[in-house]
C-alpha cells in the first residue's frame, strides 16, 4: 500500500508521480478509497464505534469498466456502483493515483 510520501524525501515522490504520469490510455487507472461505514445502523455500541472508523483500501479501474478493491471486492458495474455502495454505508474519499483528483462521496 503506498503511503504518503515525507516531504524531505522527494526523490520518492517524483519517482511516484513519473510512473503514475507514464500510465497509458488504455491501461487501468489505480486509485486509494478512504472510508468508514459510518451509516449503518447498529444498536450495538463497540459496532456503532466501529464502523466510526476509517479504512484505506486500493483499488483498480479496468478499461472494460470493472472496478476491484486490494479486498478482494469486485465491482462488475463499475465505478458507479463503488459510489453507490459507499455513500450508503457512510463517507468516502477517492484519491486517483495518475492525477491526485480527489473525490468526495456520500
Amino acid at each position: 500500500m503506498l503511503q504518503p510520501h515525507d516531504p524531505g524525501n522527494a526523490l520518492v515522490g517524483n519517482a511516484v508521480t513519473a510512473i503514475a504520469k507514464a500510465r497509458k490510455p488504455h491501461s487501468p487507472r489505480t486509485f486509494t478509497l478512504d472510508y468508514d461505514s459510518s451509516k449503518i445502523k447498529t444498536r450495538n455500541a463497540f459496532n456503532r464505534e466501529q464502523f466510526k472508523k476509517r479504512h484505506t483500501v486500493e483499488g483498480t479501474l479496468y478499461t472494460k469498466g470493472s472496478v476491484t478493491l486490494d479486498t478482494g471486492v469486485f465491482f462488475e458495474h463499475g465505478m458507479a456502483e463503488l459510489r453507490e455502495h459507499f455513500a450508503r454505508a457512510g463517507t468516502a474519499t477517492l484519491t486517483w493515483l495518475d492525477t491526485n483528483e480527489v473525490e468526495e462521496i456520500g
